[in-house]
């Protein structure tokens, strides 16, 4: 089953509840969201779905430097570990909602060099679902 690791900030500090719209757009895939951990050691947690992951989705807060950013770092050294990237290429398999109006821009030339910003969910939603038919292609040998 494809898994999607969820981050960024609680939905009650966002405009859009893009955790819930994806979660709703996605009914067969497995999603991992940090709101909703399950209890005990949410570090050992996180790090373990993370290396385990197919993508992971977050959002930008308005706020500066989220938690968010060294499990980027650590998702995208599990990808090239899982020989999926090779190091210094982008991956879309990691996807940063980055809306419009938050500010500073400087921040996505770092999330650039790793991943994919996309401005809106709907962009989101696009890319997930190119993703996923791209890694079903690889199983069935296409």
């Amino acid at each position: 089953m494809f898994t999607i690791y969820l981050s960024g900030p609680d939905e009650k500090y966002c405009a859009e509840k893009y955790k819930t719209f994806l979660i709703h757009a996605y009914p067969s895939v497995r999603f991992y969201n940090t709101e909703t951990r399950p209890e005990g050691d949410w570090f050992e947690n996180d790090l373990m779905t993370l290396e385990n992951a197919d993508m992971m989705v977050f959002m930008t807060p308005d706020f500066p430097l989220p938690g968010v950013a060294p499990k980027i770092g650590y998702f995208y050294a599990c990808l090239q570990e899982r020989r999926l990237i090779k190091w210094g290429q982008p991956s879309d398999q990691i996807i940063c909602i980055w809306p419009d109006e938050v500010k500073p821009k400087h921040g996505q030339r770092v999330i650039k060099r790793m991943g994919v910003i996309v401005p809106t969910v709907g962009e989101t939603i696009k890319l997930i679902s190119q993703v996923i038919m791209q890694q079903e292609n690889k199983k069935k040998g296409r």
